[in-house]
């Protein structure tokens, strides 16, 4: 695929907009007006499947944000976490497990334990990656991204229940390519990326793409040990060998690795307290913490989360007479370890580690009309395999009884097997109607135990609570569970109709399920796990090119109604996963970009949600204290009817330009983003204590390059320091409600090169 794209967009001009009189051209001051002959286009022609087929991104009656390599660039977005930046109604949280939480549309879920997916599915060149994190989706080696909204329970199925996130890597090209970048920024950040690709006969061609991402300095610091805190290191490799032995045939094999670092849980959340533990439980607690830093923290271990991930696939595309075919298989391997801080003081009191690893195979096949076909249709098979295991969790510290020292182990297997299939009749030359079903048959297991490091005889045993099992003194012993079965068929049934050539307008209504799941960082007996989260979408929308197609305007209501969501909560300490009963959202959204002379782009989009649980009779709420023992209240259970879900903003939305002009040194161009969203709740009880207030973020880049080979950029990232959290949590007794830092004011040099 090609993409010409040399204007990034989609912001406020409405009232620029307002002034064009029967489409002439607009007139800026200072600013020279689009010649008729050379009427500029509010945006070049981006093609995404979102269908799983390629279409213009006008014509797809999904609403889709698509942001090509060249907008990814001069935007500044280094990682699969800055798309919230420039998404409105996206917000993705990085969990204390280093894990991305994606929340599109006030839909997602707060389990971040390992073997928890979220209810936004990640995708790499159609490979589906169930547990994304921080910093395995390097920005780099990228055609384009593309945001799905709303439920895609169809033709993507495996938990996108709210949406899809897809990102799709360049192929390899036969002339030779080398381009890269090197950069600087404060805080001691060493940045560098680079590409080649190169033909190696007229048939096969071969790419290497690597980054990465070295902060010396942390935006904070830990307060006892004098380490870095509140950074993020990372690298990652890519490569892909194609093939193609004729016309109609194209293989390619992929590799990917990723190796990241960021910190864990930390600091007390601003408005809250923490109480100092002791070994004895009289006089826990009865010490306040005295506040520090906002991006510091204080323990003494180093809380981080280390994750290694490898993934291998193939995809052969093979064109036959009368369809399209495509097979993809994949594999991935991770191995995360979490080294934490458990009471966050400088005390010597809880140190948990943990150490778990991922093994996930899937395989799809693909069977769709060809592009001359008068009804677009597409079937196809999914299989999937995931084990996720704790290898162990090791959790040492003191409690009534002395010293605790005990160990976790568990396990998850989860396997689904899927048919689905979608089509699009034209009714007439400018109605059409879609239809699609899927049919998934899925089960989960379970299994595991704890153990005290204890022998049953040891009178120490039953002091810390612990029960005989055998010879070994057990928190809880093996616990296997009988797994869960599901069987689901999800739907969708749409109409588009095409008013204009540059009108298109659409409606469907479509049905998409969550996969439950079993806490198996703790596998207590008699787990009943989560049940499936189903929601029930009506959405209608407008894609629209106006005024000579100088407008992009795109717009979209809708209505959601969940029912057992998925939440997560923690309870002394402990993981528990649950369902509420039932959630409604209504929302609508705008998304646009406006070309007001030539080199002079705006873009606006925006999305507003009122979310709610309908009915939630048991939701858990750790109240405050501000007194000894400080920190958070034993757990309370409080009807939640009506509370907001967490990480559900009422309003988010971006404004951005860019200017890009040739001068007789070379082109200079520059960008200005500033994203807000409203303020949101980091749990259901929707308390004041974990209340996130609303934030702007201000990013800039202004770019030179004297000749195409080469750039300079000079950029800004949170321009006016905003304080935020990147997450938050509450723990019931003296740790209180600990939290990450988002990141505050960055700033940099980087160059850019390509032969």
């Amino acid at each position: 695929m090609s993409y010409k794209l040399k204007i990034r967009g989609s912001v406020i001009a409405l009232a620029v907009v307002q002034c064009i009189p029967g489409g002439a051209a607009l007139a800026q001051e200072g600013v020279a007006p689009v010649a008729d002959e050379q009427v500029a286009v509010a945006s070049d022609e981006i093609i995404v499947t979102a269908q799983r087929r390629e279409q213009s991104l006008q014509s797809v009656p999904v609403t889709v944000q698509a942001f090509t390599n060249e907008m990814i660039q001069a935007r500044g977005l280094e990682q699969i976490g800055d798309l919230a930046t420039v998404t409105p109604g996206l917000n993705i949280a990085q969990s204390s497990s280093g894990a991305l939480q994606p929340y599109l549309r006030g839909v997602g879920t707060g389990a971040n334990a390992v073997g928890s997916e979220g209810s936004i599915a990640v995708y790499i060149d159609g490979v589906y990656f169930s547990r994304p994190n921080a910093g395995a989706f390097s920005l780099n080696n990228i055609e384009r991204v593309e945001v799905l909204k709303g439920p895609q329970g169809t033709l993507f199925g495996r938990n996108s229940s709210g949406g899809v996130i897809q990102l799709i890597t360049q192929d390899p090209v036969y002339e030779p390519v080398l381009r890269g970048n090197i950069g600087y920024g404060n805080y001691d950040t060493f940045t560098g990326a680079i590409y080649a690709s190169v033909g190696l006969s007229d048939k096969i061609a071969l790419d290497v793409a690597a980054s990465g991402r070295s902060q010396r300095d942390g935006f904070g610091r830990n307060i006892t040990t004098g380490r870095k805190t509140s950074y993020t290191d990372n690298y990652n490799f890519k490569s892909k060998l194609m093939f193609e032995p004729s016309e109609t045939t194209k293989i390619v094999l992929s590799g990917l690795y990723s190796w990241s670092e960021v910190p864990g849980l930390g600091n007390q959340y601003p408005g809250t307290t923490q109480g100092y533990p002791t070994r004895d439980p009289l006089t826990t607690g009865r010490t306040l913490v005295p506040a520090y830093g906002f991006y510091d923290q204080r323990g003494d271990v180093d809380a981080l989360n280390r994750i290694k991930m490898y993934s291998l696939s193939g995809r052969i595309e093979q064109e036959f007479g009368f369809a399209n075919f495509v097979s993809i298989t994949a594999y991935q391997n991770t191995k995360e370890f979490y080294q934490g801080e458990g009471d966050y003081t400088e005390v010597s009191f809880s140190a948990p580690t943990l150490r778990a690893h991922i093994d996930q195979f899937t395989q799809e096949f693909q069977l769709s009309s060809l592009s001359s076909s008068p009804v677009e249709w597409i079937a196809g098979l999914f299989y999937y395999n995931n084990l996720s295991v704790y290898d162990r969790g090791d959790f040492t510290g003191y409690g009534d009884g002395g010293v605790f020292d005990f160990d976790t182990y568990g396990r998850q297997r989860s396997k689904s097997y899927a048919a689905f299939g979608q089509a699009t009749y034209p009714i007439t030359s400018k109605l059409g109607v879609t239809v699609g079903l899927r049919y998934t048959k899925e089960k989960t297991d379970a299994s595991g135990r704890g153990d005290f490091r204890l022998a049953a005889s040891d009178p120490l045993c039953q002091a810390v609570g612990g029960l005989a099992n055998g010879d070994r003194c057990a928190l809880f012993p093996q616990s296997d569970q009988a797994g869960k079965k599901v069987s689901k068929l999800t739907w969708k049934g749409g109409l588009n109709f095409q008013a204009t050539s540059d009108i298109l307008l659409y409606g469907s209504v479509s049905r998409s399920f969550k996969s439950g799941q079993y806490d198996i960082l703790f596998p207590t007996p008699n787990q009943t796990g989560t049940d499936p989260e189903v929601l029930t979408a009506y959405e209608i929308g407008a894609k629209t090119d106006l005024f000579d197609r100088r407008l992009r305007l795109n717009l979209a209501a809708f209505r959601y109604d969940i029912d057992n969501p998925q939440v997560q909560l923690i309870q002394s300490g402990a993981i528990i996963l649950s369902n509420a009963d039932s959630e409604r959202i209504w929302g609508a959204e705008f998304d646009g970009n406006l070309r007001v002379a030539t080199g002079l782009n705006l873009r606006f989009s925006g999305t507003w949600l009122d979310a709610k649980y309908l009915r939630y009779d048991d939701a858990p709420y750790a109240p405050p204290l501000f007194g000894p023992v400080f920190g958070a209240g034993a757990s309370q259970l409080i009807d939640a009817a009506g509370n907001r879900p967490q990480l559900t903003s009422k309003f988010s939305y971006g404004i951005g330009a860019d200017y890009t002009v040739d001068t007789s040194a070379g082109e200079l161009q520059a960008t200005v983003d500033y994203s807000h969203r409203s303020s949101f709740f980091w749990d259901q009880a929707n308390g004041p204590e974990l209340t996130q207030r609303g934030y702007g973020l201000l990013d800039a880049r202004l770019r030179f390059a004297p000749t195409p080979r080469y750039s300079l950029s000079v950029w800004g990232k949170n321009l006016t320091n905003e304080h935020y959290a990147a997450f938050a949590t509450s723990l019931s007794g003296p740790t209180g409600f600990p939290y990450i830092a988002g990141s505050p004011r960055t700033y940099g040099v980087s160059l850019n090169f390509e032969f």
